[in-house]
């Protein structure tokens, strides 16, 4: 995977290079996403829930004791 001009790129099962969206999301795509190649990643529920993602975000700035803005 690539990056060029603020987009990844990525090469397909023919080869070919496919742009990945902003939210694309890939990964193994084997038994339980944990090896194979490269394929769209289940994304679950609770990592597209943005209250959740603010507390982790500020959990993260406590601990880390900064600031990531």
């Amino acid at each position: 995977m690539r990056r060029v001009f603020g987009k990844h790129l990525i090469r397909g099962p023919d080869q070919g290079v496919r742009v990945l969206g902003p939210r694309a999301y890939y990964g193994p795509g084997g038994i339980g996403e944990l090896r194979g190649a490269p394929a769209p990643a289940l994304i679950m529920p609770q990592a597209r829930d943005a209250a959740r993602a603010a507390r982790l975000w500020d959990v993260s700035e406590k601990l880390a004791e900064t600031s990531f803005n």
